[in-house]
């Protein structure tokens, strides 16, 4: 699930568990970190047996994380890396914060929430929906006390409910990576073919025969883009094919000219290209005026492209929403190259090209 090009065995999971939010005066009590080693996997976690081991603790995660070129976390840019970094200096710790890539799943995920349907994007939520089980019941809050308790008593089964949370923690990492998969598949799976099926009520299906299985199973409806259709969304697990159901306009709309100056707008209304004739009564159009009404059926496309033999429809030239013709979709679609397929695909998902190219420069640093 780790990005083309990543080694699995320079990528740490990591995460950490702390006595409270305050970096001045709260410690670092337990570090977990995930790992693979000659094709293997470990987890690793390192706990206090009090607040007095904090450097200890600080000392051996410099160690660690020193090994590897990349970090993955949940939360880590905005909790866990700043909090060690500030513990490094108020205990006056030898060293520095390792020099190495930050990939903060939390951060990255967060803009995609309302798209799958998350109520939110803590890190329980998306375990539900990746059906990952956990046996602890805590949250970190809860086991500050359990902690301070353990400190005090060295009671072994406080120690394992300690450990618990945080090697579950560390345990689902790996496996939110299947987001970050799914996300790339959809950015840029290679289309092999597309089927189109008008359903009832109005709603056309787009079936996208994709190169690749689906890393997951999915039923989902989002916005493509703020003020567009709803579009519902089907994959299912290690199944090929990409079902998109988007709801049809049938009306009269109308097709703008781009080459609106080379027409005279007639008293009737009617247009006369200035190559044909010159009426007594020239008024060359507007761009309000200079359009072909059509009516029929018609697809909302939420991310327009340009297209050669497909014309844009919409209700005025204002209008930002813009439809495609249903007959003529149905006659160009079986024509397309593989790359015509893909952009055409991508006029329907909420994720741009431009975030994708981002996210490969990030993980090629």
């Amino acid at each position: 699930m780790l990005p083309a090009g990543c080694d699995p065995e320079r990528v740490v999971f990591w995460d950490i568990e702390t006595t409270g939010f305050s970096r001045q005066y709260d410690s670092v009590y337990l570090m977990g970190y995930f790992y693979w080693e000659q094709h293997q996997p470990y987890i690793e976690q390192h706990l206090a047996a009090s607040t007095t081991e904090e450097i200890e603790l600080l000392e051996l995660c410099l160690e660690k994380l020193g090994d590897f070129d990349v970090v993955i976390s949940f939360n880590g840019d905005t909790f866990d890396v700043p909090f060690v970094k500030d513990r490094l200096q108020q205990m006056r710790v030898n060293g520095s914060f390792p020099s190495i890539q930050s990939w903060d799943l939390y951060k990255q995920y967060r803009p995609y929430a309302s798209f799958f349907g998350w109520e939110n994007c803590k890190l329980k939520s998306i375990e539900r929906f990746l059906h990952l089980d956990r046996r602890d019941t805590m949250n970190g809050g809860e086991l500050i006390e359990v902690f301070y308790e353990y400190s005090r008593t060295e009671d072994s089964q406080l120690e394992k409910t300690l450990l618990l949370h945080n090697y579950e923690d560390i345990l689902n990492l790996p496996a939110l990576l299947r987001i970050d998969a799914y996300v790339r598949y959809l950015q840029n799976c290679s289309v092999v073919d597309i089927q189109v099926k008008q359903e009832a009520e109005a709603q056309l299906s787009l079936s996208f025969l994709m190169s690749k299985a689906s890393p997951l199973e999915l039923k989902t409806c989002f916005y493509a883009q703020k003020k567009s259709v709803p579009i519902q969304l089907r994959t299912d697990y290690q199944e090929s094919t990409l079902c998109l159901t988007i709801p049809l306009c049938q009306d009269t709309l109308r097709y703008y000219l781009p080459n609106y100056k080379e027409y005279y707008i007639l008293p009737s209304g009617n247009l006369l290209h200035k190559s044909l004739d010159t009426p007594p009564q020239k008024k060359t159009a507007t761009r309000a005026e200079c359009y072909l009404p059509k009516e029929g059926t018609f697809l909302p496309i939420p991310k327009p492209t340009a297209w050669q033999g497909l014309h844009p429809f919409q209700y005025n030239y204002k209008d930002k929403q813009v439809y495609y013709d249903c007959e003529e979709l149905n006659s160009w679609l079986p024509q397309r190259t593989e790359e015509e397929r893909r952009l055409f695909l991508n006029q329907f998902l909420p994720f741009s090209k431009t975030q994708s190219k981002s996210e490969d420069k990030r993980h090629a640093r």
